[in-house]
C-alpha cells in the first residue's frame, strides 16, 4: 500500500483571494493548480503529462497537501498507466476550464484509489462560470484555447466590461486588470514562462477524455446532459462526428461530450458498468440517468440522434416566457448579519462564565472533563477572543467584516478553536442554553473567508448538530441559542467554501423548526436562511449551469422546502417575514430544472404537481387580501408584485 498525496498550488500567486470578489462578487481563494504525489514522484498536466520530484516543477512547493488516501496499485502498473496516459493528455488538448490538470489528477486519483479529488477543486471553473464576470470572459478563454498558431500566453484580448447583475456586483476592477490576472494564470497552468511557445495546433477539442470509472462519474454528475462515445483504439470517423456536434452546440454549457477507449485504463469497467452493446457505441446521461444506450453504426445518424436528444435536454425553459420582472432582477446575495457585538469581551466573558459553572458541576468521578474545560476557556481568552478582537474591530465596515484579512490563522489555531468548540458544544461541556454566546463569536468569525474555508466546514456542523438533535427529540431550544445559530448558518452563506450541498441539506430541520417558530425574529431570521439556500440554488439556474447533486437530492430537498415555506406563509402576520419567505418560493422555482419537460416530453414534475397539491397559487394570494397578512393584507406594492409573480409560477 503506497499513500496518495494531492499537491495544491495557487495559479493565481494569492491575488484571486484579494481580487475575486470585487471581480465575480464571490469569495475565491485561489486559482488551483494539483498534481499526483505517488511512489516518491510528482505528477501533473501542464505541456503535456510531466513527471518530477515532489515539489520539483516550476510551481515550487505546494499551497497545501491532501491526503487522497493509499492505493494498492504497485508501481508498475502506475506507471504503465501515466505511459498510456500521455497520449491522451498532450499539450493540445489542455483548457484552462474543460481539460485542465485538476481533470488530470481526478482521473488519476480515481485509478489509484477510486475516490477523486475535493469537490471546491473540481468545480471552480463552474463556479466562477456561473457569474456575470465569467460569463463575460468564457469567450476569451475558449478565444485562447481554440485560435490556430497562438503562443502561450500571448497578448489576448481584454474581456467585455462585466455585465451589471444582481447576484453578484463587482467594482473597482478594470478589464486590463483582470486580463492581466487570466493571462498569468494560464502561463502558470500550462507551465510556460509569457514568452515560450507551445503547440500551433488548434488547441482544444472540446471532448473529455475519461480513462476511469470515477472520473467518469465525476463528469456526468456535474452536468445536466453527457454524451459518451465507447470505442476501442481510436475511431476517428465517430470521434469527428461527435465533436462536430459539440463545437455547434457549445452554448449549452451544461452539456459534456466524453470519448472512453476499452483499451486504456479502466475502459473495459466503463463498458461493463454502463452495459454498452457493441463497440462503437454510445450512452447518453441525463444528470446520473442513462437514457438511451446504443450501437454506433455510422457518424450521420450519430449526430442526428445526439442534436435530437441535446434538444430535448435544453428545450427552453417556461418561465422564460413569462414577464416576471420581480423576480427576475430579485438579487441573490446573502442575507447576512454582520452586525457586531458592543464589544468582543462581552460574549467572551459571558461564555467563560458559563464554562467555569459547568467545571463546579462536574462530578468527582470524572477526572478529564475539569481539565479540558479549563484549555477550552485558555483558547477562548488566549488565542481564539485575540483573534477576533483582532480581525473585527468595532469601527469595521460589513465589506471589512466580509473581506479577506492579512491575519492569517495557522494550523495551530485552527486546532486549538475545533478543539475548543468540541469541548464546549459535547457530552460534559456546556448546557444548550449557555452555548449561545460561541454560536454567536462563530456567526462572526464565519464572515471572513479564511476561517470560512478552513474551519466553517467542520465547526458549523457541531453546532447546527447539537440543535437538531435537541428539536428531533423535542427538547425545547432556548431562544438565544435558536437565533443566533440560525444567524450563524445564514452567514455561512458569505463564501461558498462554507456550504457543501451536504451541509445545506442537513440545515433542513432546523429551517424548518425556526419558520414555524411562536417567535417573530425567529422566524425571521428562519426566512432569511431559507432565502440565503434558494438564492444558491438559484444562481446557476440563472447562469445555464444546470448542475445538479451528485447524490441526486437536491430535487427532493427543493421540494421539501418548498412545503416548509408554504406552510409557514399561510401561518405567517408578518409582513417583512412574508416579504422572505416569498422571495425563498421564488428563487426555488423560477428556472428550476425540476419544472423542465421531462425526457418524454412531458411538463408534469413532482415540484409542480406538489404546488398544485398544497394549493400554493391560493395561499400566496391569500396573503394579499384584507386579513390575510394583518388586517389590509400585504401591503407594500413591492412585496404585492413579488407575491403575486410567485403565485403566477405556482399555476
Amino acid at each position: 500500500m503506497a499513500p496518495v498525496k494531492l499537491y495544491i498550488y495557487d495559479l493565481s500567486g494569492g491575488m484571486a483571494r484579494l481580487m475575486s470578489r470585487q471581480l465575480t462578487g464571490i469569495q475565491i481563494d485561489g486559482v488551483w493548480h494539483t498534481s499526483i504525489v505517488v511512489f516518491g514522484k510528482e505528477v501533473y498536466y501542464g505541456q503535456g503529462v510531466n513527471v518530477c520530484a515532489p515539489g520539483g516543477s516550476h510551481l515550487g512547493l505546494p499551497l497545501e497537501v491532501h491526503d487522497l488516501g493509499e492505493t494498492e496499485i504497485d508501481d508498475g502498473t502506475f506507471w504503465e498507466y501515466i505511459e498510456e496516459m500521455k497520449s491522451h493528455y498532450t499539450a493540445e488538448k489542455y483548457h484552462l476550464l474543460e481539460f485542465n490538470c485538476n481533470s488530470f489528477t481526478n482521473d488519476v486519483a480515481g485509478f489509484l484509489t477510486g475516490g477523486s479529488i475535493p469537490s471546491h477543486i473540481k468545480d471552480l471553473p463552474a463556479t466562477v462560470m456561473s457569474t456575470p464576470f465569467g460569463q463575460s470572459i468564457r469567450p476569451m478563454i475558449d478565444q485562447m484555447y481554440s485560435r490556430p498558431g497562438r503562443s502561450t500566453p500571448g497578448a489576448y484580448p481584454t474581456p467585455a466590461a462585466t455585465p451589471p447583475s444582481t447576484s453578484a456586483r463587482p467594482t473597482g476592477i478594470s478589464p486590463d486588470l483582470a486580463s492581466t490576472l487570466l493571462q498569468s494564470v494560464a502561463s502558470q497552468a500550462a507551465g510556460s514562462s509569457r514568452s515560450s511557445p507551445t503547440s500551433a495546433a488548434s488547441l482544444t477539442s472540446p471532448l473529455h477524455i475519461s480513462t476511469n470509472v470515477a472520473s467518469l462519474e465525476h463528469i456526468i454528475s456535474t452536468h445536466r446532459a453527457t454524451a459518451v462515445l465507447v470505442s476501442a483504439g481510436a475511431n476517428k470517423p465517430f470521434e469527428q462526428a461527435l465533436e462536430q456536434v459539440a463545437r455547434e452546440n457549445v452554448k449549452f454549457v451544461g452539456a459534456a461530450f466524453v470519448k472512453v477507449d476499452t483499451t486504456v485504463g479502466q475502459g473495459k469497467e466503463i463498458a461493463s458498468k454502463y452495459s454498452v452493446p457493441s463497440l462503437p457505441g454510445m450512452i447518453l446521461f441525463h444528470s446520473d440517468t442513462v437514457v438511451n444506450n446504443f450501437a454506433i453504426t455510422d457518424a450521420s445518424s450519430l449526430r442526428g440522434t445526439l442534436t435530437q436528444f441535446l434538444a430535448v435536454r435544453f428545450s427552453p425553459h417556461p418561465h422564460i416566457s413569462k414577464p416576471l420582472p420581480s423576480i427576475s432582477s430579485m438579487s441573490t446575495d446573502p442575507i447576512l448579519y454582520t452586525q457586531l457585538p458592543s464589544a468582543i469581551d462581552v460574549p467572551i466573558t459571558k461564555l467563560a462564565s458559563f464554562i467555569d459553572g459547568a467545571a463546579l458541576k462536574i462530578p468527582m468521578s470524572d477526572s478529564s472533563s475539569g481539565p479540558a474545560l479549563e484549555k477550552a476557556k485558555a483558547t477562548l481568552k488566549a488565542s481564539f477572543g485575540v483573534y477576533l478582537k483582532r480581525r473585527f474591530p468595532a469601527n469595521s465596515t460589513p465589506e471589512q467584516i466580509t473581506g479577506s484579512s492579512s491575519i492569517e490563522i495557522t494550523s495551530g489555531e485552527v486546532k486549538k478553536w475545533k478543539e475548543m468548540s468540541e469541548t464546549l458544544l459535547g457530552d460534559g461541556g456546556l448546557a444548550l442554553s449557555e452555548v449561545f454566546p460561541l454560536v454567536d463569536l462563530w456567526r462572526v468569525a464565519v464572515l471572513d473567508p479564511s476561517v470560512s474555508s478552513k474551519l466553517a466546514p467542520s465547526i458549523v456542523p457541531i453546532i447546527q448538530g447539537r440543535v437538531s438533535r435537541a428539536i428531533a427529540s423535542k427538547e425545547e431550544v432556548p431562544r438565544p441559542t435558536f437565533l443566533t445559530a440560525l444567524r450563524l448558518l445564514a452567514n455561512t452563506f458569505a463564501h461558498p467554501s462554507a456550504t457543501s450541498l451536504e451541509a445545506q441539506a442537513q440545515m433542513k430541520d432546523v429551517v424548518v423548526a425556526g419558520l414555524l417558530h411562536t417567535d417573530t425574529i425567529v422566524r425571521t431570521a428562519a426566512a432569511s436562511l431559507a432565502f440565503n439556500f434558494a438564492a444558491r440554488r438559484q444562481a446557476p439556474f440563472r447562469a445555464e449551469v444546470a448542475r445538479r447533486s451528485q447524490d441526486g437530492g437536491e430535487g427532493e430537498l427543493d421540494i421539501e422546502l418548498v412545503v416548509a415555506l408554504l406552510e409557514a406563509v399561510e401561518k405567517e402576520e408578518s409582513e417583512e417575514v412574508v416579504h422572505r419567505l416569498a422571495g425563498s418560493l421564488a428563487l426555488l422555482i423560477y428556472l428550476s430544472p425540476s419544472l423542465l419537460p421531462s425526457s418524454e416530453g412531458e411538463s408534469d414534475s413532482e415540484l409542480s404537481s406538489m404546488l398544485s397539491v398544497l394549493d400554493a397559487k391560493e395561499k400566496l394570494e391569500g396573503k394579499l387580501v384584507p386579513g390575510g397578512c394583518g388586517p389590509k393584507g400585504v401591503v407594500k406594492p413591492d412585496v404585492r408584485k413579488l407575491i403575486g409573480e410567485v403565485a403566477s409560477l405556482c399555476s
